[in-house]
């Protein structure tokens, strides 16, 4: 019985790196769409000049990688094996929505870390990008992964209230440019209201953008300020989810 419910949560890992594949958008904005905005954007800038760039350039890539992988290719996938009837086998196998979601997470998780090594490793080799110090560098992976948990969640949130697929991957698709757009990720954006102003504080892509880029270049930031901020925004997105979980259907 032990082994059995040990097993579950890999059980639901190996189904979802097969579901993988009926992502291609998700897909191909989580792992191409960061590389190709690199691209274009470092070979637009002077050479001499690329060296400093890609120090500021490297956040934002990947704040253009998470986005998408946790509200569009991370909520898509549930929404699919909704309509597909899976989750009907995992009440079969007497497997909680929550046990799901955090097996899926998990796996979120390690496709983030593959995001983050294949997006330095293309910034090392072709723009030649060089890492601050272990104590810096370590610090700003760990405030960029924490800050990452709120997307996973919100990403959830939407697909357990609408568990359509085609409204899953719209509403995500636009809270994704929206995240992006306003952290200045896609261009710079200036002038806005100031009711939009402090709804950047909830942004996580802001924070990765605005705060943690200038960190990564040798400014300082409030560090325990991020954490125990991200640590609450986490704690109510999961008491938010476990609410929409108790009145869903699924």
């Amino acid at each position: 019985m032990v082994k059995c419910m040990f097993n579950r949560p890999f059980q639901i890992i190996i189904i979802e790196l097969r579901n993988l594949q009926k992502t291609i958008l998700g897909l191909f904005f989580s792992f191409v769409f960061p590389l190709l905005a690199m691209y274009f954007t470092m070979n637009a800038v002077p050479i001499e000049q690329r060296m400093e760039a890609i120090q500021i350039y490297f956040p934002i890539s990947l704040a253009l990688g998470i986005a998408p992988l946790a509200l569009l290719t991370f909520p898509a996938s549930i929404s699919k094996e909704y309509e597909a009837g899976v989750f009907l086998r995992y009440k079969l196998f007497d497997i909680s929505l929550v046990m799901v979601i955090a097996s899926k997470v998990t796996l979120y998780f390690f496709l983030m870390i593959i995001q983050i090594i294949l997006i330095s490793m293309f910034a090392i080799f072709v723009f030649h990008l060089t890492f601050p110090s272990f104590a810096i560098s370590s610090m700003f992976f760990l405030l960029y992964i924490i800050s990452s948990f709120p997307m996973f969640l919100i990403g959830s949130i939407i697909t357990i209230i609408t568990k359509n697929n085609v409204m899953v991957q719209s509403i995500g698709l636009t809270i994704m440019f929206l995240f992006l757009i306003l952290s200045n990720a896609m261009m710079p954006v200036g002038n806005l209201p100031s009711w939009i102003e402090k709804l950047k504080f909830i942004i996580p892509t802001n924070d990765i953008i605005q705060y943690y880029t200038s960190y990564w270049n040798g400014d300082k930031i409030n560090v325990l300020f991020f954490v125990l901020k991200y640590f609450i925004y986490t704690m109510f997105l999961l008491l938010v989810m476990k609410a929409c979980i108790n009145k869903a259907e699924l």
